[in-house]
């Protein structure tokens, strides 16, 4: 059976516990009929265009027709009951000018359902055919050349607007009180770590703390840190020595499955250059969250702000919020150095790292204009910068906040920031940017009138590995979370499918358990216990952890210098010979309380 039918149940048992009464015997067999001729296609491209054509119909006030499904009297027959609720027989959505607020809330709650059932399984992880592959790459280097011939054209407004914004990242601007540069640490005095992610070397995780090659600018003030143990000076005291690479800072492309549209592409950096930059990443994020121009606006592990700014604006219309397609391929090195040019110590560490071309998985390489793609650790926190002073520069004032490409800025000055945007090179995604209406969506949060008609997507099949009873898991608990209630006919389901999925109402144990109140089933079958000792009944759960590997050479004495949270490594105990492989799970049995 195809991956994707094993999803029609799960579509049917959501629709029974949305307590949507409205959606018909006719509807059920509509699905049924579809998804026995091709699941992949009604379920990941059909129903997801037909709720894209919804949201539009928010800004437009107008629905419009849609290829995949016919239409009477100017709506979709497929859940014919709830577009009702929302359209009148000529496609225009009700007017709430006059609702009281309970109708309001009926009709968001109506919104929400069918939003739900036609969203549900947009971005299932799915493998992408050699075809989307090769579209996915080419799109890749269109967008480098297409970038190449931008941005050394500008006009006198454009050329204005950065200077502005060059200023306002060194803490200028005119007519409010003069502060320091958004970034203040010195750049060549960060500490640099090792992440999990992947490296162009292709070296598990303890292997990234072996001398490597570097580039000259470790000859330059850019670390002299005694716990750099990759700057030249120790290189020249190391075993294996290794020697300056004269070549700049490279990157491979890779695809990671993203869902059935196609593969994200990411640029997979060198093992000492990504181990700088994330050393940079730090300190922008630590300079960027304390600076009181930024440090309610500009955040980077907290997007409530954007959510919040966003439900206003779907209330009161004073935000409007802003979406960029290509958002980190578009940052150019040209842009970057006209911006920060204020904090040329930054500017140049900034530009000194970033990667010179990329190698294509045909083995050609492409010169990268963009400043870094997707994978780089200073990506994120330079493109909000980016973002976040162009429109302060353009709006003269901070009332923008800016969570990556998501933006929220006042609706007064959308057109103006729109305008300049697309001067600089930059492309506005229409289709998730909202200035009109009452709905607005961001960082995942969508509203409309002030209610919350966000959604929870099912990400992975419901097969018997690990991921898929994980992603049945988290879909579970985000549903609870989102809705307020549990999905119990999707959880009975669920529990056929992979066995009986443990319940917890303690939300600690949600990567394990569905939160839920009935915990009298966890007694029937699960195997408990008293523990004395803790004062505590306790059942035995397998879980999953992420495997671990001990090592105590002198990759383990390397990792302790760097990283003050690893111990003394000559210790068998210590955490700095303790490394966690975050792409292999283990299972693991074990007794836990999971009742409060």
């Amino acid at each position: 059976m195809s991956p994707w039918k094993s999803l029609v149940p799960i579509w049917h048992h959501l629709a029974t516990d949305l307590g949507s009464a409205t959606v018909q015997k006719a509807d059920r067999l509509t699905v049924d009929r579809r998804c026995n001729h091709d699941a992949k296609s009604f379920l990941s491209r059909d129903c997801p265009s037909l709720a894209k054509t919804v949201y539009r119909s928010l800004e437009t006030g107008q629905l419009e027709p849609n290829p995949y499904f016919r239409y009477h009297k100017g709506r979709p027959i497929f859940l014919r009951k709830l577009f009702r609720v929302l359209y009148d027989s000529e496609g225009r959505l009700r007017s709430n000018a006059s609702a009281t607020p309970a109708l309001i809330k009926e009709r968001a709650a109506t919104l929400r359902a069918i939003l739900q059932l036609t969203g549900v399984f947009y971005k299932v992880e799915a493998a992408s055919s050699s075809h989307q592959n090769e579209k996915a790459i080419a799109t890749f280097v269109a967008t480098q050349y297409d970038i190449a011939k931008q941005h050394y054209d500008w006009d006198y407004e454009t050329e204005q607007i950065i200077e502005k914004a060059s200023r306002v990242l060194n803490g200028q601007l005119k007519g409010f009180r003069g502060e320091r540069p958004l970034l203040t640490s010195n750049p060549y005095s960060t500490t640099p770590r090792h992440g999990a992610g992947a490296v162009y070397e292709k070296l598990r995780q303890w292997e990234k703390y072996d001398p490597c090659n570097h580039h000259d600018y470790a000859r330059s003030p850019f670390f002299q840190s005694d716990t750099s143990f990759l700057n030249w000076n120790d290189a020249q005291d190391t075993a294996d020595s290794v020697s300056p690479c004269r070549e700049l800072p490279k990157a491979r492309l890779s695809l990671v499955p993203k869902d059935a549209r196609g593969p994200r592409v990411i640029a997979v950096e060198e093992t000492y250059n990504q181990y700088l930059k994330l050393g940079l990443m730090d300190a922008m994020y630590s300079d960027i969250q304390r600076h009181p121009w930024t440090r309610n606006t500009v955040r980077f592990d907290d997007q409530e702000i954007n959510r919040f700014r966003a439900k206003v604006g779907s209330e009161t219309g004073a935000y409007a919020t802003m979406d960029l397609a290509e958002a980190s391929d578009r940052v150019t090195k040209v842009l970057v150095r006209r911006l920060f040019r204020r904090m040329p110590e930054w500017q140049r560490v900034l530009l000194e790292t970033a990667c010179s071309h990329v190698d294509l998985p045909d083995g050609s390489s492409v010169e990268l204009h963009s400043f870094a793609s997707m994978g780089s650790a200073t990506c994120f926190p330079v493109e909000s910068l980016v973002f976040w002073a162009l429109s302060v520069a353009v709006c003269d004032h901070f009332d923008v906040s800016v969570f990556g490409d998501d933006i929220v800025l006042p609706t007064e000055d959308y057109a103006r920031v729109a305008r300049i945007f697309h001067k600089v090179g930059f492309v506005i995604n229409d289709t998730k940017s909202y200035h009109k209406g009452s709905f607005r969506e961001s960082c995942g949060g969508d509203y409309w009138h002030g209610e919350d008609v966000s959604i929870v997507r099912y990400r992975r099949f419901p097969d018997q590995s690990r991921q898929g009873k994980a992603g049945a898991i988290s879909f579970l608990n985000n549903f609870t979370e989102s809705f307020g209630a549990p999905a119990y006919r999707l959880l009975q389901h669920l529990d056929a499918e992979y066995g009986y999925i443990p319940r917890s109402n303690d939300w600690s144990q949600r990567a394990n358990c569905v939160v839920s109140d009935h915990l009298s089933a966890n007694d029937v079958f699960l195997k408990g216990r008293w523990n004395s000792k803790l004062q505590r009944y306790e059942h035995k759960l397998c879980t999953f952890k992420p495997a671990c590997r001990v090592i105590t050479d002198m990759r383990a004495y390397r990792r302790a210098l760097i990283e003050p949270s690893a111990s003394t490594p000559f210790e068998e105990t210590s955490s700095a010979t303790r490394f966690d492989d975050t792409m292999r799970f283990v299972r693991a049995w074990g007794w836990h309380n999971i009742v409060l």
